[in-house]
C-alpha cells in the first residue's frame, strides 16, 4: 500500500526477505525498521525472530498483510516512512484527507496498536487517539496535529 500516492525515490523492488535469510538488504531491513521503531533490532544482517516479529508490528502499523515476509508493500511503506520523517508535515484535524492522514495513520498504529484503518480519513476515532497520544506526551490535547504534536510522533521512542 503506497501511503503517498506521488512518491519518490521508494525502492519496491527489493527482494523478498523472510525469517533465515542473511546479508547487506536484511542489514537494511533492520536498519529501516530501527528508524521506525528506535534502536531495537541488533543489525546484524540476520533475519532472525526479533526481525520478524518488528516487521509484523510495521505491517500492522501500515495496514497491510501482515505475514513477517519484507515484501514489495513492506518496502515501499518503510522507504515512505523513511523519506517524510523530518519534513514539513501541514496541520491536521479530524475532517481532512489525504496522504499525510495516512502517514499520521501509521505512527498512531505503530504507537498504540490502535487497529486504525490507514485510509486517509481523520474521523472521530483517528481524533481520539491523537488526543490519547498528546496527553501522554504531555502536549495540548486538542486532537490537531501541529509541529509539536508531528515532532512527537516522529520520534520512536515508546515502549514495544
Amino acid at each position: 500500500m503506497a501511503i503517498f500516492q506521488e512518491s519518490e525515490g521508494t525502492r519496491a523492488g527489493n527482494s523478498n526477505l523472510r525469517k533465515g535469510d542473511t546479508g547487506v538488504e536484511v542489514k537494511t531491513l533492520q536498519e529501516s525498521l530501527n528508524i521506525f521503531f528506535g534502536s531495537v533490532l541488533k543489525v546484524d544482517g540476520v533475519f532472525g525472530d526479533k526481525t520478524e516479529e518488528f516487521v509484523k508490528k510495521f505491517q500492522f502499523a501500515c495496514n497491510i498483510t501482515v505475514d513477517g515476509i519484507a515484501g514489495q508493500e513492506t518496502w515501499l511503506c518503510l522507504d515512505q516512512i523513511k523519506s517524510q520523517i523530518g519534513k514539513f508535515h501541514p496541520t491536521q484535524r479530524e475532517g481532512d484527507k489525504g496522504d499525510y492522514v495516512k502517514y499520521l495513520q501509521v505512527w498512531l498504529n505503530g504507537y498504540y496498536n490502535s487497529q486504525l484503518t490507514v485510509d486517509g480519513n481523520f474521523g472521530s476515532k483517528t481524533e481520539d487517539v491523537v488526543k490519547q497520544f498528546q496527553q501522554q506526551r504531555s502536549l495540548t490535547v486538542d486532537g490537531i496535529v501541529g509541529s509539536q504534536t508531528w515532532s512527537q510522533l516522529e520520534q520512536p521512542n515508546w515502549d514495544i
